[in-house]
């Protein structure tokens, strides 16, 4: 049988009146719980794109490397982090050909996740140009 958890309510004197009213007042724990979401949890479309991106960070600057799956919200990167730890902040260099034209955006970005298969970077704020872009790149294919 499943437990139900009850928050803390006031403490009574055990009698059948008070036990009473204290399970009648009394709350489910998880009614004021939020739900918790699991790391596999994404707030926008996540695809698989064939592109490659540069990292700048600090003064340095990686060789383009490839995206493994890109979002409005940020990218994950197939190469090694030696010098990139979580909290890190760096700069995305998105550069892809859309419609005859050449389209290039820097975000600014914060390291999520190192992982040995990769690196998961989160976008910093950016325009309505490169939002308007980043949809057309993610959702018109």
């Amino acid at each position: 049988m499943a437990e139900k958890r009850i928050a803390q309510g006031p403490i009574t004197d055990g009698s059948p009146e008070t036990a009473g009213a204290a399970a009648r007042n009394a709350v489910p724990a998880s009614a004021h719980t939020p739900p918790r979401q699991t790391p596999e949890a994404r707030r926008s479309l996540r695809r698989r794109i064939p592109m490659h991106v540069v990292i700048n960070y600090g003064m340095s600057y990686s060789e383009a490397q490839p995206v493994r799956d890109l979002s409005m919200n940020g990218v994950f990167v197939d190469m090694a982090a030696s010098e990139l730890y979580e909290g890190r902040f760096v700069e995305v260099v998105l550069r892809y050909p859309y419609k005859g034209r050449r389209v290039e955006h820097r975000l600014p970005a914060r390291v999520r996740r190192v992982s040995p298969e990769g690196v998961a970077l989160r976008f910093g704020p950016y325009d309505d140009d490169t939002y308007t872009d980043l949809v057309n790149l993610l959702y018109a294919q």
